[in-house]
């Protein structure tokens, strides 16, 4: 026949103080651990704010330098134009003669 043996452990059993101070423990974990979250959050928030101004400082800054080269270029274009009409007044006149007729003729009526 087989026999079997009582184990006689004693384990002690939390009581209702001991679960309050967990309780306790555990309720001020959280806080310390919301108050953590909160500052990561404001950290982060930060140095996304930060990211941001500096990329908007530097597009700015492209755009500006586009702003200016465009400029430039419009100039150019002008000047380039004045000199054609400087040096061939006879063939400029020709061709805003030209063009004016055909918008004039786009833009009347036909009846």
């Amino acid at each position: 026949m087989a026999t079997t043996s009582k184990s006689t452990t004693t384990s002690k059993e939390p009581t209702v103080s001991d679960l309050n101070d967990q309780i306790e423990a555990l309720k001020s974990d959280i806080a310390k651990l919301t108050s953590l979250v909160g500052e990561i959050g404001t950290s982060k928030a930060a140095e996304l704010r930060d990211v941001a101004k500096q990329k908007a400082k530097e597009l700015r800054s492209e755009g500006e330098r586009y702003a200016q080269e465009a400029g430039q270029m419009a100039q150019d274009s002008a000047e380039a134009a004045l000199d054609a009409v400087r040096k061939q007044p006879a063939t400029a006149i020709a061709l805003a003669v030209g063009i004016g007729f055909l918008v004039g003729l786009v833009t009347s009526s036909r009846r």
